[in-house]
């Protein structure tokens, strides 16, 4: 079921911890909430819950609106036909795991019949069809997670929400279950908005992303649009590894080059600067290449002579720091032996790879 959220605002005294939030999910769409602490995400899950009451706003899943203050709308949470998994677990330790998971089933008096059928199914769906008699405490964490998102999805909500289910988790166990996580929602196929402050997460889990600052949103979309061209210096900052460096483009970008501080022009994928013609120029790491010679021939123009000043390995990878033009910059890349070592290299870049913003 599609979501739409309108100008939807919420203030907690002075402090405004939504502010004026627009955002449109599709149905069967898993949409990521992600930004640092304090950036407004889950009031903005709380808001959607029926948890909170907004400032201002409107909140329509499907076609019935459920919150709406301008117009004296405010649908309480039990009746907006929402699941939601928290980020402690909230599993019942004298409950069994199938008795966890019919819960909700039993609250709305569905015949006994039918609770078995879809517990034990929804059971099958996380991996825990063996586990339906043992007791909720000798779970491990993961496992819990999945009874608590199982419990989520057996009564068929309309929409799935999630706040942070997996940052009580180790590394291992959270990366095994967000790739669950999302082959369990593709199977069902429910729109679900998830809220988190691991980009990790977002990038795997969201077809789409919406991405928080100061309680605003700072950029919405696919992955690879927030990744690639991302609209300011704290998107691409915030998003992965950046290098970001002063740059003015003369002509406002009309001839796709910018010039650096030190001088060098560099040819750009596009973006935007200001009206006075300054922007930054935001490159990942693993899209610049370091070599020990200067390449044959390099249509763009970009490449410039640097100097390495460290290189270390991280497993498969080699991360190295140049100066360039008094711009510390970093390069990142599979391992490799020809890889230039600490000293002089030459540094180049394809146009695709530079992108410009304004702020």
């Amino acid at each position: 079921m599609k979501v739409s959220i309108e100008n939807l605002a919420k203030s907690f005294g002075e402090k405004d911890a939504v502010n004026d939030l627009t955002l449109h999910v599709n149905e069967g769409e898993f949409l990521v909430v992600l930004g640092p602490s304090g950036c407004g995400k889950t009031t903005t899950l709380r808001l959607l819950a029926g948890f909170e009451r907004p400032s201002s706003g409107r909140i329509v899943v499907g076609d019935t609106t459920v919150t709406d203050p301008e117009h004296g709308v405010f649908v309480p949470p039990q009746k907006r036909g929402l699941g939601m998994v928290f980020q402690s677990y909230a599993v019942w330790p004298h409950m069994t795991v199938f008795e966890n998971v019919a819960y909700p089933l039993r609250v709305r008096r569905v015949p006994m019949k039918q609770i078995r059928l879809s517990v034990q199914g929804m059971l099958e769906l996380v991996g825990l069809g063996e586990e339906s008699a043992s007791p909720a405490t000798a779970l491990s964490g993961g496992q819990m997670q999945r009874v608590a998102l199982a419990r989520a999805l057996v009564a068929d909500p309309s929409v799935l929400l999630l706040d942070e289910p997996l940052s009580n988790l180790d590394l291992k166990m959270r990366e095994r279950l967000r790739h669950e996580l999302k082959q369990v929602q593709r199977r069902t196929g429910v729109t679900s908005v998830y809220v988190t402050h691991d980009q990790s997460e977002a990038l795997e889990l969201g077809d789409k992303i919406a991405l928080m600052n100061g309680g605003r949103l700072e950029q919405f979309g696919t992955p690879d649009d927030l990744w690639h061209v991302p609209t300011s210096r704290f998107v691409a900052d915030f998003l992965g590894t950046a290098n970001i460096v002063p740059v003015v483009a003369p002509d406002r970008l009309r001839d796709k080059k910018v010039v650096t501080a030190e001088g060098a022009t560099i040819a750009v994928h596009g973006g935007e600067v200001d009206a006075d013609g300054n922007g930054y120029l935001v490159v990942r790491p693993e899209a610049a290449r370091l070599t020990s010679e200067a390449p044959v021939s390099s249509s763009d123009g970009n490449v410039w002579p640097v100097n390495v000043v460290e290189r270390t390995r991280v497993g498969g990878v080699t991360n190295s720091r140049v100066e360039w033009g008094g711009q510390a910059v970093r390069v990142s890349a599979l391992s490799d032996a020809t890889q230039a070592g600490p000293g002089k290299a030459y540094l180049s870049l394809a146009r695709n790879d530079a992108w410009v913003v304004s702020r």
